[in-house]
């Protein structure tokens, strides 16, 4: 092959390229604020669904990740963020725990598992089972739960750990915000 040929392929694909990324750099600078926005509107709706009584929120001093539910100004729960590692990524969720340091609601927010078996943590079957546990929640494959357990997804054991492990971690997380903002 002739060299200049080479050449003039290589400044065609590279100018293509060039523009391509000069497209997305605008295109992403264009839509971030109102994907921000969204993002926002998507936590606050996800708040007011784990922690029905609350009438307002405040974020915890200890913890960001931590909103403490307030009605009037009596302390309902804590809506905490968290965002386990699952089979196909982070799971976006939050979770509401009253003041009883029990499950109230959890709501996912953002979950790229698997379509048919993973994202069937977002079923409100599978996170019903949540509902009223305390810390140490385990996951038990099959049958049926009883205690602290919950049953996994079948087919989906990573994602059903995770979210478990999300919920776990939002227990430890309430736990240490209410000894310490007493």
């Amino acid at each position: 092959m002739d060299k200049k040929f080479i050449v003039k392929l290589s400044l065609i694909l590279f100018l293509i390229s060039a523009v391509c990324v000069c497209v997305l750099a605008v295109c992403n600078d264009i839509t971030k604020d109102t994907i921000a926005k969204i993002n926002i509107e998507n936590q606050e709706n996800a708040k007011k669904e784990v922690l029905k009584e609350a009438t307002s929120f405040t974020v915890s001093k200890t913890d960001k990740n931590v909103f403490i539910g307030k009605k009037g100004d009596e302390i309902v729960g804590y809506a905490i963020s968290v965002s386990p590692k699952g089979f196909g990524g982070n799971i976006d969720m939050m979770v509401g725990v009253d003041k009883e340091l029990k499950v109230c609601g959890i709501s996912i927010v953002n979950i790229s598992e698997t379509p048919g078996l993973g994202s069937k943590a977002n079923d409100s079957k599978f996170l019903g089972q949540y509902s009223n546990l305390t810390e140490g929640i385990t996951v038990k494959k099959g049958g049926s739960a009883s205690g602290n357990e919950i049953v996994a997804i079948s087919g989906a054991t990573v994602t059903s750990n995770a979210v478990t492990d999300g919920v776990n971690d939002a227990l430890k997380m309430a736990k240490k915000v209410m000894e310490v903002e007493k």
